[in-house]
């Protein structure tokens, strides 16, 4: 499994959107969560897949960085960071 973070002033507009890149992938959701950190700042954390075997939530690199740059290409997205996430 992956993670992604980001901080958004929009979280009604990016979230539906990451979700659609999500779907486009081919992509599995595990988790999503919104924090507010400021007056007009979310920060949004994706958990996610490519599919779910008995070891595990599996996701070639590559696949992760190209999910990582449409969402970093996103207007009014920032601060976006990745890496693995804990089953």
């Amino acid at each position: 499994m992956h993670f992604t973070v980001f901080r958004s002033s929009d979280p009604f507009d990016h979230i539906p959107r990451v979700l659609d890149q999500m779907r486009r992938m081919g992509l599995f959701l595990r988790s999503v969560s919104v924090f507010a950190i400021a007056p007009e700042t979310t920060e949004i954390r994706v958990v996610y897949g490519l599919h779910c075997s008995d070891d595990g939530w599996r996701l070639p690199d590559a696949i992760s960085n190209t999910f990582l740059e449409r969402v970093r290409q996103m207007p009014g997205v920032k601060n976006v960071t990745h890496g693995h996430a804990q089953p």
